[in-house]
């Protein structure tokens, strides 16, 4: 992974992002790789972009994954607001508020379940290293987003407490452990569907300071693509799921290979995350 070149860590990292997402071949994208539908994280949704995407993928829109974590935030991946401004020409901090909403439907291509968002928070020391994220250590990509009303009836999702993963990995639990990945992205038939999904992965070692690297490998394993950027990473630990990281990057454009999350299990995300949320109300 370390050995990973920049030009094409950052070309996928932008194909990941799904407003600025080139196609492959012929047909549109749309969720989670050899998953199936889900019903069950319904904490989980979709921050929309609601402007057309540079290219034709059959929608006027686009969006990112993401968790709700209180009844007003959402936590999604930094680099959808990076994408966004390369494609509007605005500055990462203006993307304008009446063109983002939140979805936590099953399928959100249904402008009814588009939910107003009041405000949101990059981190302010997000920026693209020259060396790709592993030659260039913590981009601090992740993002919270604040809707315009409280989400009733949607219990929120766990944030893992601190140095999770790093223990995990300290006692040997680490390697065998399984994690649920969701998001709203492509599926192994580079459809479009819009649809919630949700797939196992699997740990692939080493344990980064801030990525989390999951492995498809296996029948019964699937994992992130395009589309899916921002979604959860979810371990259970005594009974409770945790989110542990957000989806960042996929190895490949077939999102055959290993992908990586970016961690928020770690002090620098958790501090950004606990400000910002603390600053928005």
């Amino acid at each position: 992974m370390k050995s990973l070149k920049c030009s094409r860590v950052w070309l996928v990292l932008i194909a990941v992002l799904v407003v600025a997402v080139p196609l492959i071949g012929s047909s549109p994208v749309g969720a989670i790789t050899n998953g199936m539908i889900d019903e069950d994280h319904l904490y989980v949704g979709a921050l929309i972009f609601d402007f057309p995407p540079p290219i034709d993928i059959g929608l006027d829109f686009g969006w990112c994954s993401g968790t709700l974590i209180s009844p007003t935030a959402f936590l999604t991946a930094g680099h959808c607001f990076f994408l966004a401004s390369l494609q509007t020409g605005l500055p990462m901090d203006a993307i304008p508020i009446d063109d983002l909403f939140i979805s936590l439907a099953s399928n959100i291509l249904d402008r009814k379940s588009w939910r107003p968002v009041a405000s949101y928070e990059t981190h302010p020391d997000f920026f693209v290293p020259a060396g790709g994220p592993f030659g260039g250590g913590n981009f601090h990509d992740v993002a919270v987003v604040f809707l315009d009303k409280p989400v009733k009836k949607v219990a929120p999702g766990t944030l893992a407490p601190l140095g999770l993963l790093t223990d995990l990995e300290a006692s040997g639990e680490l390697l065998k452990a399984k994690f649920t990945v969701v998001g709203y992205g492509m599926n192994e038939d580079l459809e479009l569907t819009g649809d919630r999904r949700t797939a196992s992965s699997r740990f692939l070692s080493p344990l980064y300071d801030n990525y989390l690297a999951l492995s498809r490998a296996g029948q019964e394993n699937g994992g992130a693509c395009f589309f899916d950027s921002g979604g959860p990473a979810i371990i259970e630990v005594g009974g409770t799921e945790y989110v542990v990281a957000v989806h960042a990057l996929a190895a490949n454009f077939e999102c055959e290979g290993p992908f990586w999350d970016f961690r928020v299990d770690t002090a620098v995300s958790e501090a950004f995350i606990v400000a910002a949320i603390a600053s928005n109300g």
